[in-house]
């Protein structure tokens, strides 16, 4: 691998130089070589990825035509980078792409479902004519039998026939029936068999299935300057697979202990399967706008609010059902190697992968972490009265953890899923880990009066006030955090007062949230407290509040 070019080289212009030149400039006797340009390399992120292939090549002496089939029938030359090394071996005359339809289906596991699926029908129409052909002598058995009963009673009568002779014909025409029932039920058992197995594949196949009926070949003209082995660079950009972020949280809430496992989702629906590839997942995300907004004039007027749109109706559409993941990097595989650059990073997988081209999900481990967090319990008591767990460490990681869903596991129980908001070197990290049901609390009305609020000097007053109960069900300490909210006023008519007798809070403006208090509790094993919490709110007679309700 040491002998491929840098990854990122400067082949636009190079290409644009070789589009203006027409094809006619091709030598009408040029030799035409076929070849296939293998995926050798592959940067995924978040919107797509960039695959590099490369071809190995002989020159000769004379002008060479060198078709690459097998491409990506989405691939656009426009974007395509092109770059012969070395760059002194020949000169790139023109190019062009065109369209071929398959007769069969690209990916190699769709062809293989297809075959299977195409076999189990002949097999299946084998045991449904069998069966038609049972019931075909089954009414010819019960015709025979009918006309044989009418012609045995007859001769039984006029004494043509002997009973015990009637009895073996009459015996011998049920055993047939019976034989006869019991291969179709045979073939109607098996006939159910396949089907269901037909079903299975069907299902496996649509959740696989990647449409891809047609390839593009690129057909390049080149002129051998230096007679020798070159390689030809072919690097494009493919919407069909893309790395989502994922990442695990591991607490354990005796020791503080945090693992946090960085991982990726990879899904590839190019058709293509990717053999022995190098590859890297980068943090960049193209699909974010790349320069900032151009803000327009901020318009102020006055207007109706408009009726509420309507709800959305539901599409009704499902997803694509997806095959069981498979990990790529196991615990015991070396971790991929990290590239830091100044703005995001590349994690590279130290050896060759296979990756197929059917849209399985395939799950990469990055990287792994142990942080020493902060374990203690949560509440906002006036939203929702139980505790959860929650984890604060600040993050030392040297590549920052991106947006995306975090699976949180508590001691070894997964508690769910959450958005995870990212987070970079340096900054706080917090999470949470569910309900602890061992510790209650609740909060009681003591005083709301205001419906009893009457006039004084020409405002108007409200107070209420609460009662915070705490209980440690634990045979251990915890630490507890209790959080409420202060009206916050929008306008300086509005005055609001902590009440006298509120337990003094031990912090204000809570993660930078205006009016927040906190009560940072240590409860002993099975300790009950009291909290109380009140506030007053005055505004001016002629105003009416509102955000209180």
């Amino acid at each position: 691998m040491s002998e491929r070019p840098a990854f990122r080289l400067p082949w636009r212009p190079l290409l644009a130089a070789a589009l203006a030149v027409p094809l006619a400039m091709t030598a009408a006797a040029a030799p035409v070589v076929r070849t296939e340009a293998p995926v050798v390399r592959v940067n995924l992120d978040v919107a797509g990825a960039v695959l590099v292939r490369e071809v190995a090549l002989e020159f000769a002496a004379d002008t060479r035509q060198l078709v690459v089939t097998g491409l990506p029938a989405d691939l656009d030359v426009t974007q395509l980078e092109v770059a012969l090394t070395p760059q002194e071996a020949g000169q790139l005359l023109a190019i062009a792409a065109r369209t071929v339809p398959l007769a069969q289906a690209a990916a190699a596991r769709e062809r293989e479902l297809e075959g299977r699926i195409e076999e189990l029908r002949s097999r299946l129409q084998v045991h449904r004519d069998r069966i038609e052909a049972g019931r075909i002598q089954l009414e010819l058995v019960r015709r025979i039998g009918g006309s044989a009963a009418e012609l045995a009673s007859r001769q039984l009568v006029e004494g043509e026939i002997a009973p015990e002779a009637w009895r073996r014909a009459w015996e011998a025409l049920g055993t047939g029936a019976l034989d006869i029932l019991t291969l179709i039920r045979e073939q109607e058992q098996a006939a159910r068999t396949l089907e269901r197995e037909i079903e299975r594949l069907e299902r496996e196949l649509e959740g696989l299935r990647t449409g891809r009926r047609e390839v593009r070949e690129l057909v390049l003209d080149l002129a051998a300057v230096r007679p020798g082995r070159a390689r030809l660079v072919l690097v494009h950009r493919s919407p069909e697979a893309r790395a989502d972020p994922r990442l695990v949280a591991r607490l354990d809430s005796t020791t503080g202990r945090l693992a946090l496992v960085r991982r990726v989702r990879l899904t590839q629906r190019t058709g293509e399967d990717w053999q022995q590839v190098m590859l890297a997942i980068t943090t960049a995300d193209p699909s974010r706008p790349p320069a900032p907004p151009r803000p327009d004039p901020l318009w102020v007027d006055v207007t109706t609010p408009p009726p509420p749109p309507p709800a959305p109706a539901p599409t009704g559409v499902a997803e694509r059902a997806l095959l069981p993941p498979f990990d790529l990097a196991p615990p015991a595989m070396a971790r991929p190697a990290v590239t830091r650059r100044p703005f995001d990073a590349d994690f590279t997988l130290p050896q060759p992968v296979d990756v197929p081209g059917d849209g399985r999900e395939v799950l990469l481990t990055l990287d792994r972490q142990l942080v020493e967090a902060r374990v203690g319990l949560e509440v906002v008591p006036a939203l929702d009265p139980r505790p959860r767990v929650v984890a604060r460490a600040t993050y030392e990681g040297g590549v920052a953890l991106p947006p995306g869903r975090v699976r949180l596991v508590r001691d070894g129980v997964p508690v769910g899923e959450a958005d995870f908001p990212g987070v970079e070197p340096g900054g706080e990290l917090v999470l949470g880990f569910g309900v602890d049901p061992r510790v209650r609390v609740e909060r009681r009305v003591v005083g709301d009066r205001r419906g009893e609020a009457g006039f004084f000097g020409g405002r108007k007053r409200l107070r209420r006030s609460w009662q915070i109960l705490v209980h440690n069900g634990h045979e251990r300490p915890v630490r507890l955090t209790v959080v409420e909210r202060l009206p916050v006023p929008q306008d300086e008519r509005i005055e609001v007062a902590l009440d006298e007798a509120t337990t003094p809070p031990d912090r204000r403006e809570v993660d930078g949230v205006l009016g927040t208090l906190a009560w940072d509790l240590t409860l002993k094993p099975g300790e009950r407290r009291k909290l109380r919490f009140g506030y007053e709110v005055s505004w001016p007679e002629e105003l009416e509040l509102v955000g209180l309700e």
